[in-house]
């Protein structure tokens, strides 16, 4: 299952665990807009923590002209360790700063009102989530 959202401007966010159990979060452009530049990694700052613009062990993200993704974490039988999952399960917002192919910059935010309802419900009531070690 996937917890996703869309804001006024047409951004998307998924969080999902893959098929060998990685959580990750998927960053989408809206449709029509110009493309990420090639190996490209926006950055993301939930709240008011450091900006990241990498996946966990300091890993680049996956990079296509029309998204990004991430991996914050793993998930075995009912727990999951990812510090970056558990502050979008308790944050407010998480805005990203990217640049685009002709060389604009941009910025936009997402709310994480709910979020943490979304993604116990995509994941499973029983499942857990913890600080990475």
């Amino acid at each position: 299952m996937v917890a996703y959202t869309i804001n006024k401007e047409g951004y998307s966010l998924e969080i999902y665990i893959d098929n060998v159990k990685a959580v990750r979060g998927r960053f989408s452009l809206p449709e029509g807009m110009l493309a990420f530049p090639d190996k490209f990694c926006p950055s993301y700052q939930i709240d008011r923590g450091n900006p990241v613009n990498r996946s966990m062990n300091d890993a680049l993200c996956i990079s296509t002209n029309q998204w990004v993704e991430y991996i914050i974490g793993h998930a075995d039988e009912k727990k999951i360790s990812s510090s970056t999952l558990l502050a979008l399960m308790n944050g407010n917002s998480i805005t990203f700063l990217f640049e685009l192919s002709n060389n604009d910059y941009r910025q936009t935010s997402f709310s994480l009102q709910g979020s943490k309802r979304a993604m116990t419900a995509a994941f499973g009531e029983n499942v857990s989530v913890s600080e990475s070690p």
